[in-house]
């Protein structure tokens, strides 16, 4: 065989890779002259390939890499590490595979954490010596040689084994986030997850047990170098706690759909067969709040929330006094301060991509968030003023923020809109919140439709509650306190921070939107009150005209 000869057949052949792999003339061009001179030297050296195709697109694809490494400094592999005696239909396949190995690896590169990615990157990307990175990074070379050595062996390993990335990586879970306790400065901790599914999904993930962050990169699907400021975020913010060996795991409790329903049949049961009994204690309080005269000079659309903020308070008290029997009581003194400010317990809500809507909205109907508060001061002379809120089915409070405080202060003491520090900002909201029931429209103008209680007036109603919700707990104790005889939720071994009444909470949570739901159903609550209805009530050291 003439193998000189032979070679002027494979020039357009070879073109055709070369454009292939180039997407451009000119390259292509100088990539199979390159391949062909190339291929003369070694031939005039006496070697013989038994495949020529086969060889030349060898040495057109080392030629090609050659180039690439020259053009972008960055590592590549060799194809003499495979071998050579194949087919000719086999060769273009070899091309692809060769190509889709070097992605494996790459992928592999950017899960290692920056403590073994950093010298990786210095020795097979950027050329640099062992000398030069322990230089550059002071530290010793035989601590180069070892994570070295560690990097390697985890490329290997992801490239062989061909980990599946986990579930969240191509369906993304959602994590809610709620608290017991004051947020931070800058509304921590929602800010640190809110609208990021990325840090929502790195929760989730580190919850089982702790994670280093090449895991995380290899469950997310998600090179470490995006990982790790977000990782640094949450462990700063607290969410997220670091393990002497430099692993991380998430600092809360995690409720699954599972933990949410585990009890609820038997909530919903137990408060069905004893509606009478509830009802027997909780008639008589609202007798009691009716004839108070903070409750007498709202409008009716304000008593209804009133009633509804009271009768979520003293229910709620009721339950979470068995609770704490079982529990433990928890005071706010004990909660901790965190670094970034504010005092708080976090939890959160698992929702997997795939969860049971179905099941997800019967534990909604009944679910209870809250009770939310906050409070501005020295605000247009206001020296106190302040909101509570509940978010029910019957209807919620989206708008819980200082601005929105100072707007309603601001519609109370009639300040023009054109004078207003906040009002531009809710323009867009007006709809909603007139049919949400939060504003209403009184001689052309806009006021808040919600109860206003004076500080002291507040006072009063939570001592009604707290009257009447001893009186329950007392005459339904039996009741109450079998529904923490079990459901309460179990905790990943290595989690010992969170307190035991965050592990009972949704034994008895249900409770009671379950007596409310029954009251209105029997035309004993809310019978001509407009829907939606949102337990919201302000505070001031003063009373207004509403």
């Amino acid at each position: 065989m003439n193998s000189y000869e032979e070679l002027t057949k494979y020039v357009g052949r070879l073109y055709d890779a070369a454009y292939r792999k180039t997407c451009d003339a000119l390259q292509a061009e100088e990539l199979t002259q390159e391949t062909l001179l190339a291929a003369v030297q070694t031939l005039s050296r006496g070697f013989v390939p038994d495949r020529l195709w086969s060889w030349l697109l060898t040495v057109l694809s080392n030629k090609h890499n050659d180039r690439l490494r020259e053009k972008y400094n960055r590592s590549y592999i060799y194809i003499e590490d495979y071998p050579l005696e194949l087919a000719d239909e086999s060769a273009e396949m070899l091309e692809t595979e060769d190509a889709e190995r070097l992605e494996l690896i790459r992928r592999e590169l950017g899960r290692l954490a920056w403590l073994h990615r950093e010298v990786m990157v210095r020795r097979y990307i950027r050329n640099e010596s062992v000398g030069q990175i322990a230089e550059a990074l002071r530290i010793p070379p035989g601590t180069v040689k070892s994570r070295l050595n560690t990097g390697r062996r985890q490329i290997r390993e992801g490239v062989n084994t061909m980990e599946h990335y986990a579930k969240q990586s191509y369906a993304p879970d959602m994590l809610c986030i709620s608290i017991s306790g004051e947020t931070g400065p800058n509304n921590e901790p929602f800010s640190l997850v809110e609208a990021d599914l990325l840090a929502q999904n790195i929760l989730i993930v580190s919850y089982p047990k702790p994670c280093t962050i090449s895991i995380l990169s290899q469950q997310l699907g998600t090179p470490a170098a995006f990982l790790e400021p977000i990782v640094n975020r949450l462990a700063d913010g607290e969410l997220l706690r670091r393990t002497d060996s430099g692993k991380v795991y998430t600092d809360f409790i995690i409720y699954a759909e599972k933990d949410r329903r585990a009890t609820l049949d038997k909530q919903l049961r137990i408060t069905e067969e004893s509606f009478p009994r509830f009802w027997a204690v909780l008639e008589p309080a609202l007798a009691e709040l009716y004839e108070r005269n903070f409750f007498r000079r709202q409008t009716d659309s304000a008593q209804n929330k009133l009633a509804l903020h009271f009768c979520l308070n003293l229910l709620m008290n009721a339950t979470v006094s068995v609770r704490d029997e079982v529990a433990g009581k928890m005071l706010f003194s004990a909660y901790p301060h965190r670094k970034a400010g504010g005092r708080w317990l976090a939890a959160g809500w698992h929702y997997a991509s795939d969860f049971d809507r179905k099941l997800e909205e019967k534990w909604k109907r009944y679910s209870v968030n809250g009770e939310y508060g906050t409070e501005i001061q020295t605000f247009r002379g206001a020296q106190r003023f302040g909101l509570r809120a509940y978010d029910t089915m019957l209807g919620g409070f989206d708008y819980k923020t200082d601005k929105t405080l100072q707007w309603f202060y601001e519609l109370l003491t009639d300040i023009p809109p054109e004078q207003s520090a906040v009002a531009q900002s809710f323009l867009p909201q007006v709809g909603q919140m007139l049919e949400d029931g939060i504003l209403k429209r009184q001689d052309g103008a806009l006021k808040p439709d919600l109860p206003l209680l004076t500080f002291a007036e507040y006072g009063e109603e939570r001592t009604i509650c707290a009257k009447h919700a001893e009186l329950l707990s007392a005459a339904l104790h039996e009741e109450l306190l079998s529904l923490f005889s079990s459901g309460a939720v179990r905790l990943p071994q290595h989690l010992n921070s969170v307190p035991d009444w965050q592990r009972y909470m949704l034994c008895g949570d249900s409770v009671p939107m379950a007596v409310i739901l029954q009251a209105i159903d029997r035309k004993y609550l809310f019978a001509d009150a407009k829907m939606p209805l949102s337990a919201v009530i302000l505070l001031c050291n003063k009373q207004f005209d509403v």
